[in-house]
């Protein structure tokens, strides 16, 4: 994709990680959501289903219930991902 991007500084600013995914069970009439996030302080990924939160395997990741996979850029510090998003970081300390 480096080949289609916009800013070609280096190849580190146009790597992105997968940090979460959301889950969708059911039909366009109704379901269930789930999603599967990666923990930034522990590197482990995690289920969040209603008031559950557990565990989880990167192998139960690939599923055919993913309906919106977040990425993050690679190298952005908390500063950045400040100003890209309009989260205030040190607030949620």
């Amino acid at each position: 994709m480096s080949n289609f991007a916009l800013n070609k500084r280096s190849e580190e600013s146009n790597i992105y990680d997968l940090y979460a995914i959301s889950n969708h069970m059911g039909s366009l009439y109704g379901g269930h959501y789930t999603a599967h996030c990666k923990n930034s302080l522990d590197g482990r990924w995690y289920e969040f289903n209603d008031s559950s939160v557990g565990r989880t395997n990167e192998s139960h990741l690939v599923c055919s219930s993913a309906y919106v996979l977040f990425y993050r850029r690679r190298g952005l510090t908390s500063e950045q991902l400040d100003s890209n998003c309009g989260i205030d970081v040190e607030a949620l300390d």
